[in-house]
């Protein structure tokens, strides 16, 4: 059976106290810092799941970007073999 006053005392906030705080700070600085694109939707998708709202938003998913088109896999078609020694390519 699940006991409450076990999970109150393996709350982080109790047992590592100063890495959970360094960690909020580090993630309220991280706004102001410069960085990717990626790693700006990684955290805002990792806020959403942490707040349980949904993770589908139109501002995260920027689809201006996206394309379709047809694709082959690597197993569809044969592959291609390099010569070292002399540079050529040659089908399999």
């Amino acid at each position: 059976m699940f006991s409450f006053l076990n999970a109150a005392d393996s709350d982080p906030w109790k047992t590592h106290y100063e890495e959970m705080a360094k960690k909020t700070v580090i993630r309220r600085l991280f706004k102001y810092l410069p960085v990717s694109v990626e790693m700006q939707r990684a955290v805002t998708l990792e806020e959403q799941a942490q707040i349980g709202e949904s993770q589908d938003h139109p501002l995260v998913f920027d689809t201006s970007n996206v394309f379709d088109g047809e694709y082959q896999s690597e197993t569809e078609h044969s592959k291609e073999i390099l010569n070292t020694s002399t540079g050529e390519v040659t089908k399999d």
